[in-house]
Parts: structure tokens; C-alpha cells; sequence
């Protein structure tokens, strides 16, 4: 009995470890503003961060964004690279959070052009299973600009 028990104990404290870590992706919902298009684009993305710390992460998101006919182009295929630099835990909100700055870089398509852009998202709130992102800027590399309205990323794995 008391190896069954000390088995069991080293079983528990062995995965305890697994449980307690932290998410490591999810997906991710976002509402953008283009400069150079008539319209809103609402996007869907799969988001994985597999480096993490308590001040820098890496993250990477893959996804498409559709403006439901509203635009041309109608939809929108975006991948990119993140890098979260920031850690500022603080009550602003009704529940704990933690400030946070990030920056990306990634690639936006309709599959007949491309353009390589980078992002700022000076406004980025951690709820621990979830992230808000609003009024990130984006610079395209047609000169361009965009707004990143809301992004919210809700982790499940």
C-alpha cells in the first residue's frame, strides 16, 4: 500500500508540472481598418507562442480575413511573427492583468499581390487565458497604413 501511494505521489507531482505551465496557443479574432480599401476586414487566426518568459515571448499567427464582399479584395490570407517586450502587472481593469507592448511583422495576401508589413500594439492587455489588443498601427510596405481596432486572443492549449 505504501508503494502504490508513493507511486501515485510521484505520478501527481510529475504531471503537476504539465498543468501548470503556461498557454502556449489558441486563436485569434481580429477587426482591421485599411487606409487604401473602402471597409473592414475580420479576420480568424491560429496563434501559437512557443517561447515565453516574463518579459519576452515570441509568438506565431496564421490566418485569413474576409470584409464579406464590402472590399476589394473580399479576403485576405496573414501570416506573422510577434514579439511581446513588456510585463506590467496593474488593477486598472475588474480583474488582475498585465500590461504589455508588442511588436510583428508578417505578410498579408490575396494570392495575386503581397505586401510585408509591420505592427505596433502599444495597448495590449493579459487576462491569463486571454489577450486584447486594441488600436494596433500597421505600415505596409506600399506605404500604406492600417488599423488594428480589436484583436482578442483566446488561448485553449
Amino acid at each position: 500500500m505504501k508503494r502504490l501511494c508513493s507511486g501515485l505521489l510521484i505520478l501527481l507531482l510529475a504531471t503537476s508540472a504539465l498543468f501548470s505551465a503556461p498557454w502556449l496557443g489558441g486563436y485569434r479574432l481580429s477587426f482591421d481598418g485599411y487606409q487604401d480599401r473602402a471597409g473592414q476586414y475580420y479576420g480568424a487566426h491560429l496563434y501559437l507562442e512557443p517561447l515565453w518568459g516574463t518579459t519576452i515571448g515570441l509568438g506565431f499567427s496564421v490566418g485569413g480575413a474576409t470584409s464579406f464582399g464590402l472590399s476589394a479584395p473580399s479576403s485576405l490570407f496573414e501570416s506573422s511573427v510577434e514579439i511581446r517586450l513588456l510585463n506590467v502587472e496593474h488593477r486598472l481593469f475588474r480583474r488582475p492583468s498585465t500590461w504589455r507592448i508588442a511588436l510583428s511583422g508578417g505578410i498579408v495576401t490575396d494570392f495575386e499581390t503581397f505586401h510585408w508589413y509591420a505592427q505596433c500594439d502599444p495597448l495590449v492587455f493579459f487576462f491569463g487565458e486571454k489577450t486584447i489588443k486594441v488600436l494596433g498601427l500597421r505600415l505596409l510596405d506600399d506605404r500604406s497604413w492600417a488599423l488594428r481596432l480589436l484583436e482578442i486572443t483566446h488561448y485553449f492549449f
